[in-house]
């Protein structure tokens, strides 16, 4: 059986009224969660047929979508961004607001999957550029250890 087979097609939305997409396994079951975010610009579209090739069995897929705002190092163009940019200088202020908000998203999804009994120590949040960001971002000020952080630029 290929890895998409054993998953069932993804619903849309990030299982708690948000943008995105999750992926459960065709069972329904699961015993670990892995929350993946995007990077700027980008989507939960852009990611989802990459995680059943990750092959991790019994593995539920969050992949929230950020929301569309403008971002002033492009411009001000409306994309999907977990916080604004202002700049890419180490000197160049950072959108906190924007960052705590996007943070407290994920940890809402984080919490949901503890009270369905999933075990701190079998999620996972993980990120892509901006994404990554944020998941060193949100992992780092967790009230509880989780069991990875994977923050990939």
């Amino acid at each position: 059986m290929t890895p998409s087979a054993a998953y069932c097609p993804p619903p849309k939305g990030d299982g708690l009224g948000g943008e995105g997409i999750v992926i459960k396994p065709a069972s329904g079951e699961y015993s670990s969660v892995v929350l993946w975010m995007h990077g700027l610009g980008d989507s939960a579209m852009g990611w989802y047929q990459s995680m059943p090739g990750l092959n991790l069995q019994s593995t539920k897929f969050v992949l929230p979508t950020a929301p569309n705002r403008p971002i002033s190092i492009n411009g001000g163009m409306q994309m999907p961004g977990w916080s604004d940019i202002y700049g890419l200088d180490e000197d160049a202020a950072e959108d906190a607001p924007g960052f705590a908000e996007s943070a407290a998203r994920i940890m809402t999804l984080v919490e949901n999957e503890l009270e369905q009994g999933v075990p701190p120590e079998k999620i996972a949040i993980c990120g892509f550029s901006q994404g990554g960001a944020l998941a060193l971002y949100t992992s780092l000020r967790a009230e509880r250890n989780i069991g990875a952080c994977v923050s990939c630029r």
